[in-house]
């Protein structure tokens, strides 16, 4: 068997390590989970352990595990994605690169998000939306720089606008920047939505256009990107931005993932209500609905993040 070699730990997780003799493949939530516990039985602090291995010359392992986790305290963007669509979790958690971490916030019920994914946690993190100071304080240990609201997959008995106001709150305090994932529809988008799907998503529209305007007026910096019908097909590489409310169409989810993060560091980006969808997958919506044609030019202006 291989000799202890330690972990190796970058924004994106571990690939694989050495353990006890043994040598594993770890998913990211998995090593994280090891590496804290290693944290605990020496009654280390997340944030001060990189300094403390350094001091500790018992094994080259120790060394090198201090520097790739230190690469992993210096990320960039920190970012976390709260939503109930375990695959669009899966989707950013896909696209971490080494200056950027995802945290994954999945809604339960009554209110509750779970976060599997805490560093300094053994076990999955829970937390209360209704609790504007515990929010802002889970925020902090995690050190987010960006948050991602997926309103767009929720139910509406997952969470409710009490609550989402409470999380952009925390995130203001915290002076983070907010990606809020709404509808096609919401707003002054209504008028392109088919009349045949108005009736079943009239609440849900309501819903948007009522927390978009919270977080309008909330003083937060914030992206909204109203999104359409999602596909889970492969990415085209043709989506495109619009602050024209008369775009409607659909776009596949790993468009959809990259147009988001492209966003979170865009000043561009920031304070504008934005539809996100497919060059090729777009609607003409006048006088009836139909699909563009190949040569036919967009019904909008094509805005540039």
């Amino acid at each position: 068997m291989a000799k202890v070699s330690g972990f190796v730990v970058n924004c994106l997780g571990t690939k694989s390590i050495v353990y006890e003799n043994r040598k594993l493949k770890y998913s990211s939530r998995q090593s994280l989970g090891t590496v804290s516990r290693y944290f605990v039985s020496r009654k280390m602090k997340w944030n001060t352990w990189p300094q403390k291995l350094a001091t500790d010359s018992s094994s080259s392992a120790t060394s090198r595990c201090c520097v790739a986790a230190s690469r992993w305290v210096t990320c960039q963007l920190r970012v976390l994605v709260a939503s109930p669509a375990r695959d669009l979790l899966q989707l950013f958690h896909q696209a971490t690169t080494d200056d950027r971490k995802v945290f994954g916030f999945q809604f339960l019920q009554n209110g509750t998000v779970l976060c599997s994914d805490a560093p300094f946690s053994t076990s999955p993190l829970f937390v209360q939306l209704d609790d504007v100071a515990s929010i802002e304080h889970n925020l902090q240990r995690l050190d987010i720089s960006h948050i991602i609201l997926d309103l767009h997959s929720v139910a509406s008995d997952l969470v409710d606008n009490y609550q989402v106001a409470n999380l952009v709150m925390a995130a203001k305090n915290r002076q983070m920047h907010l990606i809020l994932l709404s509808s096609i529809g919401a707003g002054e988008s209504v008028c392109v939505v088919p009349s045949e799907i108005t009736p079943v998503i009239r609440q849900q529209l309501k819903t948007h256009t009522e927390i978009e305007h919270l977080v309008r007026s909330s003083g937060i910096v914030y992206t909204i990107v109203r999104i359409g019908p999602l596909e889970d097909g492969l990415k085209t590489g043709q989506a495109i931005v619009t602050e024209s409310p008369k775009g409607y169409g659909s776009i596949s989810k790993q468009d959809l993932v990259d147009v988001v993060l492209q966003a979170l560091t865009s000043k561009r980006a920031e304070n504008k209500t934005l539809s996100c969808l497919d060059s090729q997958r777009t609607f003409q919506m006048s006088p009836y609905m139909r699909p563009l044609e190949f040569w036919e030019p967009l019904p909008f202006e094509r805005y540039e993040l």
